[in-house]
């Protein structure tokens, strides 16, 4: 069984939805054959009960969303620890800049594959092959073979 949080005012927006179909069941029970409606014709009754439907899919709708939202994946942690690697080294970028090594094949490997975690936290996804390939191409920026060796690390 599934649980969703909600709101008070969510609750009397469902609470709401679910009195007006007992006054459409009310309605419905009351047309037969032989005493035909006549205070609501077919196109207002359709039209109030889409109305109640939509108004219960959106708040069933946030409700599931925030859910959702909610959920954290471990590829979203990780992800978002590469997007804040990335900022947080920000400065070490480019081929000229005065800094142990490793800082900047890591500020180089986060900036790499930074829109793919971006990517990630959206919920898209992202083409593995070309983030490997970005990675890869760290080594002719820095002179190293990192990211040739991070590539072959995942092969295996």
């Amino acid at each position: 069984m599934l649980y969703f949080q909600m709101s008070e005012d969510e609750f009397n927006q469902l609470n709401r939805v679910r009195e007006q179909w007992g006054l459409i069941s009310s309605l419905l029970i009351g047309a037969y054959p032989s005493n035909p409606m006549e205070v609501v014709d077919s196109n207002e009754l359709l039209a109030f009960i889409n109305a109640q439907i939509e108004a219960m899919e959106a708040v069933v709708g946030a409700i599931r969303q925030r859910g959702v939202m909610k959920q954290l994946t471990e590829e979203k942690i990780l992800a978002k620890a590469v997007c804040e690697i990335r900022l947080l080294l920000s400065g070490y970028l480019g081929s000229n800049v005065d800094a142990d090594p490793s800082v900047r094949i890591a500020a180089h490997l986060a900036y790499a594959l930074h829109n793919d975690a971006l990517a990630v936290l959206e919920g898209n996804r992202f083409s593995a092959d070309e983030a490997l390939k970005r990675v890869a191409a760290v080594d002719s920026l820095l002179g190293v073979e990192v990211g040739s060796e991070f590539v072959r690390s995942l092969e295996a």
